[in-house]
């Protein structure tokens, strides 16, 4: 396949979290999760997360998979990673669970349209891989 653009970064999705003491002293790391409610407003629609503190500090290796709980909006959602490129959208009334393709210092853009009343969205970041689930809520 020739006059695609190589890009210069390793992808480390489909990688097991440590599960001993590394050889660099660093904590059994094994499966792990932030959980995250973030806040959109009319005024502010948009957040930008950057794991930079969580992967130094070893809380969290990398973000493998995200967790979005949609189900009492009318609107969807969307997460992107912002070094990849890659785009998740979840529906509306809807919750999933869904890879997410991004590098060891993750980045990553929240949005959600918003009418009305403040909506809070509830967000869990894994570092393991899982498979792509998403189930509608009624």
């Amino acid at each position: 396949m020739s006059g695609l653009p190589l890009v210069g970064f390793s992808v480390f999705n489909g990688l097991a979290p440590l599960t001993k003491d590394g050889a660099d002293g660093a904590p059994i790391q094994g499966p792990r999760v932030i959980m995250l409610d973030v806040t959109f407003s009319v005024a502010k629609n948009q957040t930008d997360l950057e794991f930079f503190q969580e992967n130094s500090d070893k809380q969290l290796d990398f973000v493998q998979t995200i967790c979005i709980d949609n189900s009492a909006s009318s609107l969807s959602v969307t997460a992107l990673s912002l070094v990849t490129g890659h785009r998740i959208i979840c529906p509306p009334q809807a919750q999933m669970i869904m890879p997410i393709f991004t590098i060891d210092q993750t980045q990553i853009r929240l949005t959600k349209a918003v009418v009305g009343a403040d909506e809070t969205i509830r967000f869990h970041f894994l570092n393991v891989p899982l498979p792509a689930i998403v189930w509608k809520v009624t």
